[in-house]
């Protein structure tokens, strides 16, 4: 046997149908807007980042001409692809980090010499503003890094949060 009365109201969930697909909807389309947003489906906020430190064809000349050296860095994270080095700095910069950039690793004698792109934080005119710089870094992003002394002179020098001057 069959119901007469639920057959007759059925059009009363139709709205209640339309309302859920409706919420549905409007979910996907704001989770799409914002992976677009940070770059993971084609687009996000890369042209309005800083202009990285190095250019295309990998050259100190890049480098040298974006940062006055020598300085002093906060370093964060190293990439074999400069389009992920481009990333990072669109996930720094919605961190608040608007003072980044990264550098071709292998232009400077002193540091690894793996054919990485190294993103950093900086670059700083003196070692005690990098100190506090690590040490804020370190805080917020729930991690340990160190800095470094960019220059093109022999020599490494390299210092960590509550290092003394």
């Amino acid at each position: 046997m069959t119901n007469p009365q639920a057959d007759t109201h059925w059009w009363k969930t139709l709205p209640g149908v339309l309302s859920g697909l409706a919420a549905v909807l409007t979910a996907i389309g704001g989770l799409l807007l914002a992976l677009h947003q940070v770059g993971y489906l084609g687009g996000g906020n890369a042209d309005t980042t800083p202009q990285p430190s190095i250019n295309d064809e990998r050259t100190i000349e890049g480098v040298v001409s974006a940062i006055e050296l020598p300085t002093y860095v906060v370093l964060d994270s190293a990439y074999g692809e400069k389009k992920a080095a481009q990333q990072r700095l669109v996930e720094l910069g919605h961190l608040g980090y608007s003072n980044s950039g990264f550098f071709w690793i292998p232009d400077f004698d002193f540091l690894s010499g793996a054919e990485l792109f190294q993103v950093y934080v900086g670059p700083f005119a003196d070692k005690a503003d990098a100190l506090v710089a690590i040490c804020q870094y370190n805080k917020k992003l729930d991690t340990t890094t160190y800095g470094v002394r960019l220059t093109l002179k022999p020599g490494r020098e390299e210092f960590r949060c509550g290092d003394g001057l």
